[in-house]
């Protein structure tokens, strides 16, 4: 918009011979009011234009005006949200008069690049402590494998957190309200230990499981997941120190995930709110090696006011007195995690997390480029319980950070500074999701 009306204003002497008095525009919305008359009954509904989509999908914003006054403004509500899912190019609707009926047309343009989408991305951090790491990541997505809208998502990242990731999503109603997802998936990351500010080893931690998850979707913003899954997971000192035992565990057991999202942007959020909920638990009824409840809770609110936004995050979790693995126990340090100190450089049984973060646009971006480019600061305080005390006590740390941030179409970048509670300081680079 500001760089519509900045091109507007350039060329403005061009533009005022087009320009109306303000008593002939009064007029010319008068006549524009007339012809937006008032419709009593809409007679009949048709959705044209649709080849892959389902027309079930349309089946609600029928049946809800179908027989109806016309009521422009909650049709084109209803038209936008179908349109938010992401499987048109634009939709449209005109109102015909048909053999003295009331005739509503609704035209729906589907993207001519689907209905299989391919993308890809760069993931880059470095916490200038020891800690960096890269990928390249492609993601397939095909959409409307079925008539209730199946979907298949695989997701690839090469680099030093190699991962594959591959779901079918399957709803068994049109409104997505209960669906199954089976899934695979397999990752490998590094883990460093810390001893006070020393690192002192690198594990390699790979993970392969295989699942299914039973959901529900509520409101437009909630998702529950509740399922099963077998895995494997292993340990290994890469360099280092072997204070931590080398772990090979069978998890097989249950997790589950709420989560509900309002945000406007899962990046730099200038708005929305957020809370998530996970939990996973190998069971030994069910063949884990380990047993142990991981639960852990996020939550986020961001308020703006003009170009200055702040966010309020607050996490928490618990094992409830059970020992996690180290590799699974809750870890703080890093950017915007405990900002001065190195990254994931404690890890305890139990944690308690929180943080401010300001923001400020500077402006926004053109897309394809992006979002906007911002400046902002942060103050953070964590806490972590039943931690390893020969590795690092358990007490309460403070971070603060300032940074320069972009919320780009490769995804989030920020090049800041870090300052912990005792003086430590340290740099953070990251693009993307590593």
């Amino acid at each position: 918009m500001a760089t519509g009306v900045e091109a507007a204003r350039a060329v403005a002497d061009q533009l005022a011979g087009l320009g109306l008095s303000p008593s002939d525009y009064a007029a010319w919305r008068a006549s524009v009011a007339q012809r937006r008359q008032p419709i009593e009954q809409i007679d009949e509904i048709r959705v044209v234009g649709l080849e892959r989509v389902s027309r079930d999908l349309f089946e609600p914003v029928v049946e809800q005006h179908q027989g109806q006054p016309l009521d422009r403004e909650q049709l084109e509500s209803d038209l936008n949200r179908l349109y938010g899912r992401g499987d048109f190019e634009r939709i449209n609707y005109r109102v015909e008069r048909e053999d003295g009926r009331n005739l509503l047309i609704v035209d729906a343009v589907e993207k001519a690049w689907g209905p299989g989408y391919l993308s890809f991305g760069l993931g880059l951090s470095n916490d200038f402590e020891g800690d960096s790491r890269f990928g390249l990541r492609a993601t397939y997505r095909q959409t409307w494998i079925n008539a209730l809208g199946g979907e298949w998502l695989s997701t690839i990242n090469l680099g030093n957190e190699p991962e594959f990731f591959s779901e079918f999503y399957q709803p068994f109603n049109r409104e997505r309200t209960l669906f199954v997802a089976p899934y695979v998936d397999w990752g490998k990351v590094p883990l460093s230990v810390f001893q006070g500010s020393n690192r002192i080893a690198r594990y390699d931690i790979a993970r392969a499981r295989v699942g299914v998850d039973l959901g529900t979707t509520f409101s437009r913003f909630a998702e529950l997941r509740l399922g099963l899954l077998t895995g494997q997971a292993e340990s290994t000192v890469d360099t280092g120190s072997s204070l931590i035992p080398e772990d090979h565990y069978n998890e097989t057991g249950i997790r589950g995930r709420l989560l509900y999202d309002t945000r406007d942007s899962g990046a730099l959020a200038r708005r929305g709110s957020y809370l998530r909920a996970d939990l996973f638990a190998p069971l030994e009824s069910l063949g884990a090696d380990r047993q142990y409840f991981r639960t852990e809770i996020q939550a986020g609110k961001a308020l703006s006011n003009g170009p200055s936004t702040l966010a309020l995050n607050l996490r928490g979790g618990s094992a409830f007195g059970e020992t996690m693995p180290y590799y699974d126990q809750f870890p703080l340090g890093g950017f915007l995690k405990l900002s001065g100190y190195a990254n994931e450089q404690f890890r305890g049984n139990q944690y308690a997390f929180g943080s401010l973060v300001y923001q400020y646009q500077l402006t926004t971006l053109t897309p394809p480029l992006g979002k906007g480019l911002y400046l902002g600061g942060s103050l953070e305080a964590g806490r972590l319980w039943d931690v390893y005390e020969e590795l690092n006590p358990s007490e309460t740390r403070y971070g603060s950070s300032l940074f320069f941030g972009a919320d780009t179409w490769l995804g989030p970048f920020y090049f800041g500074l870090g300052l912990s509670g005792n003086g430590e300081t340290s740099g953070y680079v990251i693009l993307g999701k590593p």
